[in-house]
């Protein structure tokens, strides 16, 4: 998902129709007067998402797993043994509890726990924690990716591809010590079991508390219509988002948007009715380890015709340098994708020669802005999911068509790459 609307969303008098561009630059987005984090990891502060690069990434906590990545230190195996690679974790044949777990101090607030998983034989896990007193469990089915039965906590699944999982739960225990772990299940939902020696790789593990905010504060209030994000991870990890304003500066805030739940990594592009405030904040919550890139708030530009024709969506222009070898005997020996970027152009046509100085001319308006910073585009967002964080871009002069004062315009672009 890359388009959301606020819940209602009603077309505001003046507004071009939604099948025209939107489109985010420097010239309409929001100059930040300061920027704050509820909660942010050093090298990672909020103020990173502020920059517009997609390396420099804002993150509100650090994995409080200890060792996620290798399970044969720190952790315990039980019913089974963790191999020499530290994550490839084996049943044995007992009619007994197949787990892997770490002990964990809670704190009486939400918290996430999430494991990536590659799938092997075994056919189900279930992730379980423990305050020392409430168990708080979710089965899922490896097979066809399906989550099953919760106990006190919500699952949450994304399929990464190639056969890896991102399984989660949310829940809210009491304060005290005790475990996360994963269990392996017979695919019946069912668990302790009778092992037969399958097995499944888990890659990651993490755990931390769940709700985080990140603030900007404009110079003055501003009239705005969009929020804006890019290079994240917020899809994947199946975060809950909640965008808010502040128009009194005044602590209180009001809801824009109802819970939102991106479907992949894609840039995201929020529209709103509109409203004037100094303060706007986004909500995150019930994933593991988020991370936003890039966040920018203004008032998107409304182009003033629509386009269709000639068009090619920009997902599937990819520019990938792929390596490999081939034998002698024309055999593959091996191949590997170093790097993917997206490539995208735009073209409008009978603009009006007034829109064009109006819009496209002077520092603030596309052009130059285009040359300043990146910007986020959306084609045509009544109908498709499609936006663009278009790192660099170049624009071409507009030109004069026909007899009449109108000009074609158009632009294109390296776009960031979501996988």
């Amino acid at each position: 998902m890359t388009i959301a609307f606020e819940a209602g969303y009603v077309l505001p008098g003046g507004d071009l129709p939604l099948n025209h561009a939107r489109i985010l630059h420097a010239g309409n987005q929001f100059r930040i007067k300061t920027v704050t984090a509820s909660a942010e990891v050093a090298d990672h502060p909020g103020s990173a998402a502020n920059i517009g690069d997609t390396v420099d990434r804002w993150r509100p906590y650090a994995n409080e797993a200890t060792n996620p990545t290798d399970f044969s230190t720190s952790w315990t195996d039980a019913g089974g043994t963790v191999g020499a690679d530290g994550q490839t974790f084996t049943e044995d044949t007992a009619n007994t509890t197949h787990n892997i777990l770490q002990a964990y101090t809670f704190t009486a607030v939400e918290h996430v726990m999430a494991f990536r998983v590659e799938r092997q034989t075994m056919p189900e896990v279930r992730l379980v924690a423990t305050d020392g007193t409430t168990f708080f469990s979710c089965f899922f089915d490896l097979r066809d990716g399906t989550i099953g039965t919760a106990s006190n906590c919500t699952g949450k699944l994304f399929y990464e591809g190639k056969d890896i999982y991102y399984l989660a739960i949310y829940f809210t225990p009491a304060a005290g010590t005790g475990n996360i772990q994963i269990r392996g299940a017979n695919g019946s939902g069912v668990e302790p079991y009778l092992g037969t020696g399958l097995t499944i790789k888990v890659l990651e593990a993490m755990v931390h508390v769940s709700n985080s905010a990140l603030r900007y504060d404009t110079f003055t209030a501003e009239p705005g219509d969009v929020f804006c994000i890019a290079a994240h991870n917020l899809g994947s990890r199946q975060a809950n988002l909640v965008f808010q304003h502040d128009s009194n500066n005044d602590d209180t805030w009001t809801n824009l948007s109802a819970t939102i739940t991106p479907t992949d990594d894609s840039p995201i592009m929020f529209i709103h009715e509109g409203v004037t405030s100094s303060r706007w904040r986004i909500l995150v919550a019930k994933a593991g380890l988020p991370e936003i890139g890039v966040m920018r708030i203004g008032a998107a530009l409304q182009m003033e015709r629509p386009f269709y024709g000639g068009f090619g969506p920009t997902r599937m222009a990819r520019q990938t340098e792929v390596t490999g070898n081939i034998s002698g005997s024309g055999e593959l020996l091996g191949r590997s994708r170093r790097r993917t970027i997206l490539k995208s152009s735009y073209s409008w046509a009978n603009l009006s020669y007034d829109w064009v100085r109006t819009n496209l001319d002077t520092p603030t308006g596309l052009i130059q802005s285009a040359e300043i910073d990146p910007l986020f585009v959306a084609w045509r967002s009544s109908v498709t999911q499609d936006v663009d964080y278009v790192m660099r871009a170049s624009a071409q002069p507009p030109t004069n068509t026909g007899q009449r004062d109108l000009m074609t315009f158009s632009m294109s672009g390296e776009v960031h790459s979501y996988e």
